[in-house]
């Protein structure tokens, strides 16, 4: 049997609940301030104050509960049990625990207190403190691989969910804005003090943002009443080109949506929509439209990241969100900030919202040092009708 969302929940500072953040999106708000998309001190107070346990963990664990909390009551699921698994892709981790101690400690070069207090927190300890407020013992994990965390993180939990390995699976990611992950994209020149404007002419840099999304996966039947959307087909790979640039003509990217296709016994024309990554770097949005025009060729595209920013490791978990809500409201969502398409790109990008027939649509990420991702999110009623 198929891999079925069941719950999904996202929060965005667009709004902390699935459903103000999909409306926000359908009135063509965005979050952006000064070039990034953080959640304001009051959403913060809420988050924290919504659930009080959550007040002893840290950002990345409060988020995912948070969320979390909202898949599971959207699935009808009141725990997790040893059958069940949990994975959670980012890529911030714990930085927020240490980043202004080792910050403090480099400008004076004394880093004896920084070590005193234990030095730099593993990344791994976020998925620990979540797993503790969720009460969960059970199978989890923990992805890091970049902006691709969080896809990667949800074709895990539906190869764990068809597999048997575990019977239900609690998937998602989170992101937070810290000082290290802002100051070290612009850095490299990345970061934009406006709107993002992926696939534009002119644009000139991505927008950093902070989010999450979590998603109940279950190995049910495409009839059940509880099936909300399928995971038809995951795919993954590495174009090893690059430590922050994909390969310019997009190999690494054309590579998964290929064997996306392939595992799903699928062709081209069956894809209805491709939700970029189009993160609006000049060669993110380069490298990516040339696989996409290969494999896809005038199969419409949008990137949303000009309303909610480039949330990094939670990313494809929150693109995902808007994948499963525009199925369910058979909906193309446009491209914001899209004034005139790039001349040397040659692909399909969407205007407008528009009504549509949607049956199948490719999730696509791609993440630092060449890591790759696609999802093929698909509305059940196409597995009822498959013989």
């Amino acid at each position: 049997m198929p891999a079925m969302i069941t719950g999904l929940g996202a929060l965005s500072p667009l709004g902390l609940d699935l459903e103000s953040f999909w409306n926000a999106i359908l009135d063509e708000k965005d979050c952006i301030k000064d070039g990034i998309g953080a959640l304001s001190p009051e959403q913060w107070k809420y988050i924290e104050n919504k659930y009080p346990q959550n007040k002893c963990a840290g950002k990345i664990a409060q988020l995912s509960y948070f969320v979390a909390q909202e898949a599971m009551q959207r699935a009808g699921w009141t725990e997790l049990n040893s059958e069940d698994g949990i994975i959670l892709g980012t890529t911030t981790g714990q930085i927020t625990h240490w980043e202004n101690s080792l910050i403090s400690a480099f400008k004076s070069n004394d880093y004896t207190e920084f070590l005193s207090q234990g030095g730099v927190h593993t990344p791994g300890e976020s998925l620990n403190e979540f797993s503790k407020l969720i009460n969960f013992n059970g199978k989890s994990m923990m992805i890091v691989s970049a902006c691709s965390a969080s896809t990667q993180a949800l074709g895990l939990a539906a190869e764990w969910v068809k597999s048997g390995r575990v019977k239900r699976c609690l998937v998602g990611g989170a992101e937070v804005l810290t000082t290290l992950s802002v100051e070290g994209f612009r850095c490299l020149g990345l970061l934009s003090q406006e709107r993002a404007r992926p696939f534009d002419q002119n644009r000139n840099g991505i927008n950093l943002s902070e989010a999450a999304a979590f998603y109940c996966v279950e190995n049910l039947d495409a009839t059940h009443p509880r099936a909300v959307a399928c995971i038809e087909s995951f795919a993954t790979n590495s174009d090893a080109y690059h430590l922050t640039s994909p390969h310019p003509e997009g190999a690494g990217s054309a590579g998964y949506f290929e064997d996306l296709l392939q595992k799903a016994q699928l062709k081209a024309e069956d894809i209805d929509w491709v939700h970029a990554h189009g993160t609006a770097s000049s060669s993110n949005d380069s490298a990516e439209a040339t696989a996409i025009e290969k494999v896809f060729g005038q199969t419409p595209v949008t990137s949303t990241k000009a309303y909610h920013g480039h949330s990094l490791g939670a990313a494809g978990a929150l693109e995902t969100a808007i994948c499963v809500q525009a199925l369910r409201q058979q909906l193309r969502i446009k491209n914001l900030g899209l004034n005139e398409l790039d001349s040397k790109l040659n692909i399909n990008v969407q205007k407008t919202h528009e009504k549509a027939s949607l049956k199948r649509i490719v999730k696509s990420s791609l993440g630092f040092g060449g890591v790759n991702a696609a999802l093929l999110i698909s509305h059940p009623s196409v597995l009822r009708q498959a013989p």
